[in-house]
């Protein structure tokens, strides 16, 4: 029986709603989320915001880029991050 290192991971689904402009939002589904933890990158002064959860392991396959934030690609095996520039303030997302 395969380790979850040997196990493929699953890509994340990205779901844009843009229905009210005035309300966009966007939303990646992850079932039984962790802690949100964030990290301040000391050299650039970006603010990454990352989403720990229980395997199966899940990634996203390539970097999407919104106008308040970017949504990291990522080696599934260590998760998924958001980098929201230096000019917005990070707003907090639901745990769970």
């Amino acid at each position: 029986m395969p380790t979850a290192a040997q196990t493929p991971p699953l890509p994340l689904m990205v779901v844009r709603n843009i229905t009210d402009p005035a309300l966009a939002n966007v939303t990646v589904p992850l079932a039984n989320p962790g802690a949100m933890h964030r990290l301040v990158d000391p050299d650039a002064g970006d603010t990454l915001l990352v989403v720990t959860a229980p395997p199966p392991t899940r990634g996203l396959i390539k970097r999407q880029d919104f106008v308040e934030l970017s949504l990291l690609e990522s080696d599934p095996r260590r998760g998924r991050c958001i980098r929201t520039p230096t000019t917005s303030k990070p707003r907090s997302a639901p745990t769970r």
